[in-house]
């Protein structure tokens, strides 16, 4: 017989029961709202952490420059122009840096640098001189298909007006900005030619620009001139090495005098279409370890190795076919960056008898640095230099520059000329790669 829980026991354990549910379903949903608070306060304390962190990068008081401007504005007796004040600014930031490569580029420079790079710009087809020479622009090369080449513009011309505005006054660098100018509007030059002046009225249009040029000399050496590193260095230099090689060139001479860089990919491109496979360069970002990367070449194809070990294929072309003939690499003060790193990268493959080569000329710039353009607002560019670069087997060379392994300087009057504006009996550099180039030739035979 079972025994019968009175009425007011029952009702008692029911509510306990009620009561421990609620208790726990409380506990329960408690640590859930504490779990839930304690994320969104790691996440506003990760936020408040990179806003601090964004702040702290500041290299300067922005508030003192704000508290400055407005005493300015309510207190100066002149009014500057706002655009004027603000890119005065922008150029003094970039130069306050120390950053000897760090620079400023309004809307319009910053396209003409991108036309730059990309080779192709709308002008008349000149490329001159840094300097002014005799109040003028020196023109060293005349691009093919241009119009200055159709007008018979010609190397060693001094280009000395631009629709009648002499360029006497101006710099280099401003004198150049007036032969530029809208495709398809006329231009009217005043140039100088072995003493005599003369005009010419010529027609701007999109010119594509000439970075390499090669010829054959005397026993079947073959000499390129490499002038710059752009987008369309890699495919120009194929070409020119492809049609030297199928004249009977023997040897080859490399000129990367007065070339002053350019694009690490292209250089890049051009170094895994010449050297055996293995590394080419190392680039380090010393802020950024993460962007780290080293291009190489593998079986013939050009690839870019990441800090993190994955591979991108840069270029799938058969580049096995690499140049095993004897090489002269020419240098010189006026050499800098990717064309440093062009000389230094045969070097280090010749210490490791990889390849034969040699430099001649005189120690280069010593600029081992990449630098990174950043849009900003209204157009604008900014440039810094945010990594370093090494070569193959060797160590990064700024401020230190590339030694060539024979030393030979031009006769002192012709230092720093362009060695398209060099005759072949003035260039003692030159001489001298052929001289080496040829005995070997002789050893080879005899």
């Amino acid at each position: 017989m079972t025994k019968k829980i009175p009425l007011f026991v029952r009702l008692l354990i029911l509510l306990l029961v009620i009561a421990i549910t609620a208790l726990t379903t409380y506990h329960i949903t408690d640590k859930r709202a504490d779990n839930e608070l304690r994320r969104l306060r790691l996440l506003q304390a990760e936020e408040l952490a990179e806003l601090e962190k964004q702040y702290g990068a500041q290299t300067f008081d922005m508030e003192l420059l704000l508290a400055l401007d407005r005493l300015y504005a309510q207190n100066s007796l002149t009014d500057a122009e706002k655009s004027s004040l603000t890119e005065q600014l922008l150029h003094s930031y970039a130069t306050a840096t120390g950053d000897a490569y760090a620079g400023y580029y309004s809307a319009e420079d910053y396209l003409a640098l991108v036309e730059e790079r990309n080779s192709r710009f709308v002008g008349i087809g000149v490329l001159v001189f840094s300097e002014k020479r005799n109040d003028g622009l020196l023109v060293v090369s005349v691009f093919p298909d241009s119009p200055a080449a159709e007008c018979g513009l010609m190397p060693g011309d001094v280009i000395l007006s631009a629709d009648g505005l002499s360029f006497g006054a101006l710099t280099a660098e401003e004198a150049l900005g007036k032969l530029k100018g809208a495709s398809g509007t006329p231009l009217t030059i005043t140039y100088l030619r072995d003493g005599q002046t003369a005009e010419l009225t010529l027609t701007r249009r999109t010119v594509t620009e000439l970075t390499v040029t090669a010829e054959m000399l005397q026993n079947d050496i073959a000499y390129v001139r490499i002038s710059s590193f752009s987008a369309v260095t890699p495919t120009q230099l194929a070409n020119a090495v492809t049609a030297m090689r199928e004249n009977g060139a023997e040897s080859f001479v490399f000129d990367l005098r007065q070339n002053p860089g350019g694009l690490v990919a292209s250089l890049a491109e051009c170094l895994g279409a010449l050297l055996p496979d293995g590394p080419i360069v190392h680039i380090e970002y010393p802020k950024n370890p993460q962007n780290n990367y080293t291009y190489r070449t593998e079986n013939g194809t050009l690839i870019k190795q990441r800090a993190d070990g994955t591979d991108e294929v840069r270029t799938d072309t058969d580049m096995a076919d690499a140049l095993s003939l004897p090489t002269a690499i020419l240098i010189d003060e006026g050499t800098a960056s990717a064309g440093e790193l062009f000389a230094a990268a045969f070097r280090d493959y010749a210490s490791k008898s990889l390849c034969t080569a040699r430099i001649f000329g005189v120690t280069s710039v010593g600029k081992g640095t990449v630098q990174a353009t950043y849009r900003v607002a209204g157009g604008r560019a900014f440039k810094f230099s945010v990594a370093t670069y090494s070569p193959p087997y060797g160590a990064n060379y700024n401020g230190v520059g590339v030694l060539p392994h024979e030393v030979i300087a031009l006769p002192s009057a012709l230092q720093g000329t362009p060695p398209e504006l060099l005759s072949r009996e003035d260039d003692t550099q030159l001489t001298a790669a052929i001289t080496w180039l040829t005995a070997l030739q002789s050893a080879h035979t005899s």
